[in-house]
């Protein structure tokens, strides 16, 4: 469940990786303006993975490690984006950097219910 979701958020397919979600997902990333910290919602998440797309069109993602046990599943990743697009109060920058992620989601058979991430990184960046 999760390689595939991260997979179509690797070839864009958000409709796919919406389609993967519980109706009531919730994405904690604690790294986001307060306004996008919690996201709660199968079409909010998909509002936000398409502003996401705009801003970060350049976006790649690849897992380090990936472990789970019932429904939790964690995995760590390495990313690299270029700000191309406003985020929140943030203008582009046109800033590449790298991140480090740690991902906690909770998953059934069928969907993933719930993430937190943790994006420290991208904080720094920000400023």
């Amino acid at each position: 469940m999760v390689r595939r979701v991260l997979e179509r958020l690797g070839a864009r397919d958000i409709e796919g990786l919406t389609a993967s979600l519980a109706p009531n997902y919730v994405r904690h990333c604690q790294a986001m303006p307060q306004e996008l910290q919690e996201i709660r919602g199968r079409d909010a998440m998909h509002q936000w993975l398409v502003s996401n797309e705009a801003t970060f069109s350049d976006y790649r993602e690849e897992i380090e490690f990936l472990i789970g046990e019932g429904e939790f599943v964690a995995w760590r990743s390495k990313g690299a984006r270029t700000q191309r697009g406003a985020l929140g109060l943030f203008p582009a920058s046109h800033i590449r950097y790298l991140d480090e992620g740690i991902d906690i989601p909770s998953c059934s058979s069928a969907f993933l219910l719930a993430s937190t991430r943790n994006g420290v990184q991208f904080i720094r960046i920000l400023g």
